[in-house]
């Protein structure tokens, strides 16, 4: 959903059967080493990477990001990126020093950040995932979150049994 140019141009890999090829391997990236080899392959095979083919590993890059984060959804609406992951809740103590962190245009929900895109596409991209790589590292820094105790209840509706009786002594004892 970003306002971006991405793919692999027709002027840059001629070949239709190659290129679904080398965009089905973009969808199986999982790491930054995986997308830089990718990058280096691609150089290496047809030549310098045309801004489409770098938007298309930025997208990724940003994926990857978002998925450590634990992000539902990066979104454009208008002029204002938001990003919204569960975990941020987590980070609700430290408001103050988010909104610090990201700026005065930033708003910042329980489970969602929301702030302008200005500059050059350039300059919101490296703003954008820096968001979210900042945020992922606050919430990687906090210890473990507590798994929710089972809760007990006692219920008094059941009559109480009768005291046991005493255990008569026969001659046997």
């Amino acid at each position: 959903d970003l306002p971006l140019t991405v793919g692999l141009p027709e002027s840059y890999i001629n070949d239709d059967p190659l290129r679904v090829q080398l965009y089905r391997r973009v969808a199986s990236l999982e790491s930054e080493e995986q997308v830089q080899a990718f990058e280096e392959e691609l150089v290496d095979r047809f030549g310098k990477l045309p801004a489409p083919a770098l938007n298309l590993t930025y997208q990724v890059r940003l994926k990857l990001a978002a998925i450590k984060l634990g992000a539902s959804s990066i979104t454009t609406d208008g002029n204002r990126f938001t990003i919204r992951a569960d975990p941020m809740e987590r980070l609700a103590p430290q408001l103050r020093a988010l909104q610090k962190l990201f700026g005065a245009d930033a708003l910042i929900g329980r489970k969602q950040v929301s702030f302008l895109r200005h500059g050059t596409p350039e300059q919101w991209k490296y703003r954008l995932m820096e968001v979210v790589k900042k945020l992922a590292a606050m919430i990687d820094a906090l210890p473990p979150a507590r798994a929710p105790q089972p809760r007990v209840e006692f219920t008094t509706d059941a009559p109480l049994a009768s005291p046991a009786r005493p255990i008569a002594q026969d001659d046997d004892w």
